[in-house]
């Protein structure tokens, strides 16, 4: 008897090893999964505000960091791109929140500046700024609803967006959206 509880101890201690190595094995695959993931939804996010994709990624970061979530800095990327247009043809709610902050949203030559550029202007601007309700006011007329949620990322200023940024291989982003896009086909 005592050779046989051995015995059945033996085999749970295998199957524990075995579920072990399965268990290690769907986390890693998770992880890398996670990762083309994220890499493609930058991909297709730099396209749509002119970011490259791993700028995006030090945005993300600093927004982790700052309690801020993906989503909310995407759709407050979204809507600089647009209000940055809307101040730059004119549009007086957009011109004046961007003179309140001191920031231009066009270059020395006249030229629309890049997004991130302006981002980092203002995110050094709002900074300085004291908690408010003027600074969220001009948050909102900027980054759209989302601004609000944006002001803690934004008040650690430009340095720290940038901060996080690491550079990927050439071409990840893209390859990433390939391989999922091809999983998409399958």
């Amino acid at each position: 008897r005592l050779k046989n509880v051995r015995m059945a101890a033996l085999s749970v201690n295998t199957a524990f090893k075995a579920m072990a190595v399965i268990l290690a094995a769907g986390a890693f695959s998770r992880v890398v999964t996670g990762a083309i993931n994220q890499a493609d939804a930058f991909g297709k996010l730099s396209r749509q505000t002119g970011i490259a994709a791993d700028t995006l990624q030090s945005y993300v970061n600093a927004g982790k960091l700052a309690g801020v979530e993906q989503g909310t800095i995407e759709k407050g990327l979204r809507r600089l791109a647009q209000s940055m247009r809307e101040a730059n043809q004119g549009v007086a709610t957009y011109a004046d929140a961007y003179k309140a902050l001191g920031v231009t949203v066009r270059d020395s030559d006249g030229n629309l500046k890049e997004s991130e550029v302006v981002l980092g202007q203002l995110s050094d601007r709002f900074k300085e700024m004291p908690n408010g309700a003027t600074k969220a006011a001009l948050a909102m007329e900027i980054f759209g609803r989302s601004g609000a949620q944006l002001i803690p990322m934004l008040n650690e200023g430009g340095d720290a967006l940038e901060r996080w940024n690491y550079e990927t291989s050439e071409g990840f982003a893209a390859n990433a959206e390939y391989f999922n896009d091809q999983l998409t086909m399958l």
